[in-house]
């Protein structure tokens, strides 16, 4: 089973089967971004938006979704129904843990207003849900399956929280 997240890849160039069904265009992530520049300069010109909302990198979860009855959407729903499918399959879910972090990221970008990927460290792409504020996909797809303590929807309105302007 191949993983978006395989040390052997550089997510820069990761690029997924566009799957004909889908409502919007799977975007290429760029390559890694320093951690302080920014799309926009002031004074200078402006700069073509290069925000990554829609990166896929899910698709055996999504096909083992389906084979369980689950359908993910990208939203709240979809990642409690995320989270009855780990702890339904928590074993088969911890295969799937790169692709569990990927579907995470795509819920924040989809329903966080101005939230979007970017790299930092390829092997941990990170969701920008605010100025200075961003949220390791893969960190938080690993705190789930390892510990429980959270729930992926639980991550979700904390960060939510956090994009809002509080601590959550």
């Amino acid at each position: 089973m191949s993983s978006p997240l395989e040390p052997n890849r550089n997510i820069g160039r990761l690029t997924m089967a566009q799957d004909p069904r889908a409502k919007e265009p799977i975007q290429r992530h760029p390559p890694g971004i320093s951690r302080n520049s920014a799309p926009y300069t002031l004074g200078g010109p402006r700069l073509e938006d290069i925000s990554i909302r829609n990166i896929g990198g899910y698709d055996d979860l999504t096909t083992g979704g389906a084979a369980a009855g689950a359908k993910f959407s990208r939203d709240a729903n979809g990642l409690r129904t995320l989270d009855n499918f780990i702890d339904a399959s928590p074993q088969h879910s911890r295969d799937l843990a790169a692709e569990i972090a990927m579907f995470y990221g795509d819920v924040l970008t989809h329903t966080i207003a101005g939230s979007h990927w970017i790299v930092i460290d390829a092997s941990h792409p990170e969701v920008r849900i605010a100025p200075g504020n961003s949220i390791d996909v893969v960190r938080v797809a690993m705190s789930r399956l390892e510990s429980n303590a959270w729930s992926l929807l639980d991550h979700y309105d904390h960060a939510r929280a956090l994009a809002a302007g509080s601590d959550g």
